[in-house]
């Protein structure tokens, strides 16, 4: 049995979804996959923990990634799954002026890569989805229509992610440059959040990435 522990913000919550976000799906996928009899019924050979917490930093989850990821080893292998960072991309439309640090987030996915390996050497990062910029210049919940997101900055918050794991030779699961050069806008629910085929494209490229550990 494994436990895959899938840290994140709204998008690992599941937002907007109504069948749970990719990591509800990816457990369904597990399920489907990998179980086991017991007398006439079956039951789930993994267990999937989803922590993601809407409107959460690489900071935030810096900061609750111990205490979460401790009492929720189970079995005989750990994966910790981190999908986080498209809340710091945002910036001001006004004043151009970015929310938060790119390179601080540099810095800080390295220390949530160092956090997770102090329990397991099974670590995943999922790299950032393309905005539709359409919609989100401004985000439609901005309460002063200030807030933007833009193609150009998700870009190198998700390279920064690239290059946390190509340093700490952990697993990386990386959709942007594909997705931005189709139809992306066709998987985003509200042009941030992703809809079903966006939470189901993630659940499943998750899986593959998972499939050697299970």
């Amino acid at each position: 049995m494994a436990s895959v522990l899938c840290f994140g913000d709204s998008i690992t919550q599941g937002s907007v979804d109504l069948d749970g976000g990719w990591t509800q799906r990816l457990r369904r996928r597990l399920d489907t996959q990998f179980s086991f009899p017991l007398g006439e019924v079956s039951f789930p050979a993994h267990a999937v923990f989803n922590l993601g917490i809407s409107g959460d930093t690489s900071q935030g989850l810096l900061a609750r990634l111990e205490g979460e990821l401790a009492p929720r080893q189970l079995g005989e292998a750990v994966i910790v799954v981190v999908a986080i960072g498209i809340n710091e991309t945002a910036f001001d439309l006004r004043s151009g002026r970015p929310e938060h640090d790119l390179e601080r987030f540099a810095a800080t996915m390295a220390e949530l890569v160092a956090a997770a390996r102090r329990h397991t050497d099974r670590v995943v990062l999922v790299g950032l989805l393309p905005c539709d910029e359409a919609r989100m210049q401004p985000a439609p919940w901005s309460e002063d229509g200030a807030t933007g997101y833009g193609n150009d900055r998700i870009g190198a918050f998700n390279a920064a992610v690239r290059r946390a794991a190509e340093a700490a030779g952990v697993m990386l699961v990386d959709c942007f440059d594909e997705l931005l050069a189709g139809d992306h806008a066709a998987l985003l629910h509200d042009g941030l959040h992703p809809n079903g085929d966006g939470h189901q494209l993630l659940a499943d490229r998750v899986g593959e990435a998972l499939a050697p550990w299970l």
